[in-house]
Protein backbone atom coordinates (compact mmCIF):
# COMPACT_ATOMS: atom_id res chain seq x y z
CA UNK A 1 0.00 0.00 0.00
CA UNK A 2 2.76 2.44 0.90
CA UNK A 3 4.75 1.62 -2.23
CA UNK A 4 1.65 2.35 -4.29
CA UNK A 5 1.25 5.91 -2.96
CA UNK A 6 3.88 7.29 -5.33
CA UNK A 7 2.63 5.24 -8.31
CA UNK A 8 -0.15 7.65 -9.20
CA UNK A 9 -2.80 10.00 -7.83
CA UNK A 10 -6.04 11.41 -9.18
CA UNK A 11 -3.97 14.36 -10.45
CA UNK A 12 -0.64 12.80 -11.49
CA UNK A 13 0.51 9.47 -12.89
CA UNK A 14 3.74 7.86 -11.67
CA UNK A 15 5.82 9.41 -14.48
CA UNK A 16 4.50 12.88 -13.70
CA UNK A 17 5.27 12.42 -9.99
CA UNK A 18 8.84 11.28 -10.76
CA UNK A 19 9.36 14.07 -13.29
CA UNK A 20 8.04 16.79 -10.96
CA UNK A 21 10.15 15.55 -8.05
CA UNK A 22 13.29 15.46 -10.20
CA UNK A 23 12.67 18.98 -11.51
CA UNK A 24 12.19 20.27 -7.96
CA UNK A 25 15.18 18.41 -6.51
CA UNK A 26 12.81 16.80 -4.01
CA UNK A 27 12.90 13.37 -2.37
CA UNK A 28 9.59 11.69 -1.58
CA UNK A 29 9.26 8.22 -0.07
CA UNK A 30 6.59 6.03 1.49
CA UNK A 31 7.45 3.14 3.82
CA UNK A 32 5.97 0.72 6.33
CA UNK A 33 7.20 -1.45 9.17
CA UNK A 34 5.38 -3.60 11.71
CA UNK A 35 4.01 -0.61 13.64
CA UNK A 36 4.01 2.47 11.45
CA UNK A 37 3.55 3.79 7.94
CA UNK A 38 5.44 6.91 6.89
CA UNK A 39 5.49 9.35 4.02
CA UNK A 40 8.65 11.48 4.04
CA UNK A 41 9.52 14.57 2.06
CA UNK A 42 12.93 16.21 1.65
CA UNK A 43 12.80 19.54 -0.15
CA UNK A 44 14.78 22.70 -0.79
CA UNK A 45 13.21 25.75 0.82
CA UNK A 46 12.94 27.42 -2.58
CA UNK A 47 10.73 24.60 -3.91
CA UNK A 48 8.88 23.80 -0.69
CA UNK A 49 5.42 24.93 -1.80
CA UNK A 50 5.45 22.82 -4.99
CA UNK A 51 6.94 19.87 -3.09
CA UNK A 52 4.31 20.05 -0.35
CA UNK A 53 1.62 20.00 -3.03
CA UNK A 54 2.90 16.62 -4.27
CA UNK A 55 3.33 15.39 -0.68
CA UNK A 56 -0.32 16.15 0.13
CA UNK A 57 -1.49 14.73 -3.19
CA UNK A 58 0.04 11.28 -2.64
CA UNK A 59 -1.34 11.13 0.91
CA UNK A 60 -4.86 12.32 0.12
CA UNK A 61 -5.49 11.24 -3.48
CA UNK A 62 -3.69 8.00 -4.38
CA UNK A 63 -5.28 6.23 -7.33
CA UNK A 64 -3.63 2.81 -6.82
CA UNK A 65 -3.51 1.97 -10.56
CA UNK A 66 -4.06 -1.72 -11.24
CA UNK A 67 -1.15 -1.97 -13.69
CA UNK A 68 1.33 -0.62 -11.12
CA UNK A 69 -0.18 -2.83 -8.42
CA UNK A 70 0.45 -5.95 -10.53
CA UNK A 71 4.04 -4.85 -11.23
CA UNK A 72 4.82 -4.22 -7.55
CA UNK A 73 3.09 -7.46 -6.56
CA UNK A 74 5.39 -9.41 -8.88
CA UNK A 75 8.43 -7.51 -7.56
CA UNK A 76 7.46 -8.38 -4.01
CA UNK A 77 7.09 -12.08 -4.85
CA UNK A 78 10.47 -12.07 -6.64
CA UNK A 79 12.01 -10.41 -3.58
CA UNK A 80 10.64 -13.13 -1.30
CA UNK A 81 12.19 -15.80 -3.50
CA UNK A 82 15.55 -14.02 -3.23
CA UNK A 83 15.19 -13.90 0.56
CA UNK A 84 14.68 -17.67 0.62
CA UNK A 85 18.14 -18.09 -0.94
CA UNK A 86 19.93 -16.04 1.74
CA UNK A 87 20.66 -17.60 5.18
CA UNK A 88 20.19 -14.36 7.14
CA UNK A 89 16.91 -13.58 5.38
CA UNK A 90 15.70 -17.15 5.96
CA UNK A 91 16.28 -16.67 9.70
CA UNK A 92 14.56 -13.28 9.70
CA UNK A 93 11.58 -14.78 7.88
CA UNK A 94 11.16 -17.71 10.30
CA UNK A 95 12.13 -16.13 13.62
CA UNK A 96 9.03 -13.97 14.31
CA UNK A 97 6.65 -16.93 14.11
CA UNK A 98 8.84 -18.87 16.55
CA UNK A 99 8.96 -15.98 19.02
CA UNK A 100 5.38 -14.71 18.85
CA UNK A 101 3.47 -17.78 17.68
CA UNK A 102 1.34 -18.31 14.61
CA UNK A 103 -1.38 -15.75 14.00
CA UNK A 104 0.13 -13.00 16.15
CA UNK A 105 0.45 -9.65 14.31
CA UNK A 106 4.20 -9.65 14.99
CA UNK A 107 4.69 -13.15 13.58
CA UNK A 108 5.22 -11.60 10.13
CA UNK A 109 8.73 -11.95 8.61
CA UNK A 110 11.15 -9.36 9.98
CA UNK A 111 12.20 -8.66 6.39
CA UNK A 112 8.88 -6.85 5.94
CA UNK A 113 8.13 -8.57 2.66
CA UNK A 114 5.21 -10.74 3.80
CA UNK A 115 4.51 -14.27 2.63
CA UNK A 116 3.94 -15.56 -0.92
CA UNK A 117 0.37 -16.43 0.05
CA UNK A 118 -0.43 -13.01 1.54
CA UNK A 119 1.07 -11.17 -1.44
CA UNK A 120 -0.61 -13.44 -4.03
CA UNK A 121 -4.00 -13.13 -2.33
CA UNK A 122 -3.76 -9.35 -2.00
CA UNK A 123 -5.87 -7.32 -4.41
CA UNK A 124 -5.88 -3.70 -5.46
CA UNK A 125 -9.12 -3.35 -3.48
CA UNK A 126 -7.28 -4.47 -0.32
CA UNK A 127 -4.72 -1.70 -0.80
CA UNK A 128 -7.47 0.90 -1.31
CA UNK A 129 -9.25 -0.34 1.83
CA UNK A 130 -6.02 -0.11 3.84
CA UNK A 131 -5.62 3.53 2.85
CA UNK A 132 -9.27 4.37 3.54
CA UNK A 133 -9.15 2.64 6.94
CA UNK A 134 -5.90 3.90 8.42
CA UNK A 135 -5.02 7.20 6.70
CA UNK A 136 -6.78 9.66 9.01
CA UNK A 137 -5.48 12.93 10.47
CA UNK A 138 -6.38 11.77 13.98
CA UNK A 139 -4.21 8.67 13.41
CA UNK A 140 -1.23 10.68 12.16
CA UNK A 141 1.66 12.73 13.44
CA UNK A 142 3.37 15.35 11.33
CA UNK A 143 7.02 16.15 12.08
CA UNK A 144 8.73 19.11 10.40
CA UNK A 145 12.48 19.66 10.61
CA UNK A 146 14.44 22.35 8.80
CA UNK A 147 14.73 25.99 7.84
CA UNK A 148 11.18 27.08 8.71
CA UNK A 149 9.01 28.23 11.61
CA UNK A 150 5.62 27.15 12.91
CA UNK A 151 4.08 30.43 11.80
CA UNK A 152 5.44 29.82 8.30
CA UNK A 153 4.73 26.11 7.81
CA UNK A 154 1.42 25.60 9.64
CA UNK A 155 -0.70 27.77 7.29
CA UNK A 156 0.74 25.92 4.27
CA UNK A 157 -0.13 22.53 5.79
CA UNK A 158 -3.56 23.62 6.98
CA UNK A 159 -4.41 24.82 3.49
CA UNK A 160 -3.27 21.58 1.84
CA UNK A 161 -4.94 19.24 4.37
CA UNK A 162 -8.07 21.29 5.17
CA UNK A 163 -10.41 18.68 3.62
CA UNK A 164 -8.80 15.70 5.39
CA UNK A 165 -11.48 14.63 7.86
CA UNK A 166 -10.96 12.69 11.11
CA UNK A 167 -12.66 9.31 11.49
CA UNK A 168 -12.51 6.28 13.73
CA UNK A 169 -9.75 3.77 13.08
CA UNK A 170 -9.73 0.14 14.24
CA UNK A 171 -7.93 -0.73 17.44
CA UNK A 172 -4.80 -2.78 16.83
CA UNK A 173 -5.12 -6.24 18.32
CA UNK A 174 -1.72 -7.11 19.80
CA UNK A 175 -2.15 -10.25 21.85
CA UNK A 176 -0.06 -11.00 24.93
CA UNK A 177 2.90 -13.32 24.33
CA UNK A 178 4.00 -15.65 27.13
CA UNK A 179 7.70 -15.99 27.86
CA UNK A 180 9.22 -19.35 27.01
CA UNK A 181 10.04 -21.50 30.03
CA UNK A 182 13.45 -22.53 28.71
CA UNK A 183 15.75 -21.75 25.78
CA UNK A 184 14.88 -23.45 22.51
CA UNK A 185 17.17 -24.11 19.55
CA UNK A 186 15.73 -24.38 16.04
CA UNK A 187 17.79 -25.78 13.18
CA UNK A 188 17.02 -24.81 9.60
CA UNK A 189 18.73 -27.24 7.24
CA UNK A 190 19.72 -25.64 3.95
CA UNK A 191 21.56 -28.31 1.95
CA UNK A 192 24.65 -27.10 0.11
CA UNK A 193 25.18 -23.98 2.22
CA UNK A 194 28.78 -22.82 2.43
CA UNK A 195 28.43 -21.52 5.98
CA UNK A 196 26.09 -21.48 8.96
CA UNK A 197 24.76 -18.52 10.86
CA UNK A 198 23.38 -18.27 14.40
CA UNK A 199 20.63 -15.80 15.24
CA UNK A 200 19.40 -15.27 18.81
CA UNK A 201 16.12 -13.64 19.74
Amino acid sequence: AMSMLTEGTKNRDSLKISEDLANLGTNLGAFSDLDTSRVSLGSLKSTLDQSLDIFADVILNPSFPEKEFKRLQKQQLDGIEQEKADPTSIALRLMPGLIYGKGHPYSQPFTGSGTPQSITNMTQADVVKYHQTWFKPNNSTLVVVGDTTLSEIVPKLEKLFKDWKPAEVPKKNIAQVDHQNKPVVYLVDRPGSLQSIIVAG
